[in-house]
């Protein structure tokens, strides 16, 4: 077994990977809701996808958001509200949607302003101030919504 002191290494892939031990979770009437986070989660996709773009990158990143119920646990009458965005740029429309967050509980979330909340804070920052990506400052357009039936009559 290799001494770990001295290779001055991580001892597990949690340190590694810098893997949360508590999730914050935001505790809304029905249930829990975690926020992934617009900002963080468009800097990962760039990241991920889009090492080839810098040079050609549009000046503005549109994004379609996509709110939906799925399917409850029968036994447990569990019910997940994802909050998910693909990128709407004609460069980026093969990309896959990403997780900004999810609202778990027993039934549909009892206000959408709360369920909304912390995406449409960051979401109206982003677009008032931008997103520094590579030290190019980008403009952040939310494009539309697009709801399942369940979400729609929710956020009406």
């Amino acid at each position: 077994m290799p001494d770990y002191d001295k290779l001055n290494i991580p001892k597990s892939c949690k340190t590694l990977l810098k893997t949360m031990k508590k999730t914050p979770l935001k505790e809304v009437e029905t249930g829990q809701y975690y926020h992934f986070g617009l900002t963080r989660r468009i800097q990962y996709m760039l990241d991920r996808y889009g090492g080839h773009l810098p040079e050609i990158l549009d000046d503005v990143l549109k994004f379609l958001i996509n709110a939906d119920c799925l399917p409850h646990a029968k036994p447990s009458g569990c019910q997940v509200w994802p909050i998910q965005c693909p990128f709407f740029n004609s460069l980026m429309e093969k990309w896959p949607p990403f997780l900004l967050g999810v609202c778990q509980g027993n039934s549909k979330p009892a206000n959408a302003n709360v369920y909304l909340e912390d995406f449409v804070n960051e979401a109206l920052q982003l677009q008032r101030d931008g997103f520094l990506y590579r030290g190019k400052v980008l403009k952040i357009v939310i494009f539309g919504f697009s709801c399942d039936a369940s979400a729609n009559a929710l956020m009406k």
